[in-house]
């Protein structure tokens, strides 16, 4: 026999980030800057934790603005395929 807390244990797994930061790139970590989670459509799915950018994998869609508008010099977010 099965019980409840076992059907509930075979959950679906987390799912992937669609987003990364790169926190050595981020120009957050050094002169504030929020642009990346001011751009972010989905409320929740980029945020400011401290001076970094934190991606949840579970709201966000992958729409690519917060890539789009990052003034990072250098690659600070990257937007992975599928």
């Amino acid at each position: 026999m099965v019980s409840r807390r076992d059907l509930f244990r075979w959950a679906a797994p987390a799912p992937s980030p669609r987003l990364l930061v790169d926190p050595v790139s981020c120009t957050a970590r050094v002169d504030f800057c929020a642009v990346c989670v001011e751009r972010c459509p989905v409320p929740g799915a980029l945020t400011m934790r401290g001076s970094a950018p934190v991606v949840d994998a579970a709201r966000c869609d992958g729409c690519g603005r917060c890539v789009a508008a990052c003034p990072a010099p250098f690659r600070a977010l990257e937007l992975l395929d599928g």
